[in-house]
């Protein structure tokens, strides 16, 4: 299942644990785990991008005005 799947929720992540080895974790003791192991995993390009563009619409407002 986790590999076959790139984006994987926490919440996935804890109902995959309980169904497939009978163990029961809150997604935030997951979230800690994969943090303190240094196993994030941030989509920063895709962020980045979005947030430019984001930026980039509200500055062009502040210049133009309401539309």
């Amino acid at each position: 299942m986790i590999e076959g799947q790139d984006d994987i929720t926490l919440v996935e992540l804890a109902e995959f644990l309980r169904a497939e080895h009978a163990v029961v974790f809150a997604p935030s003791t997951i979230w800690r785990f994969l943090d303190r192991h240094s196993m994030t995993f941030k989509k920063n390009s895709a962020r980045q991008r979005a947030g430019s563009a984001r930026r980039a619409r509200a500055a062009t407002r502040l210049v133009q005005g309401p539309a």
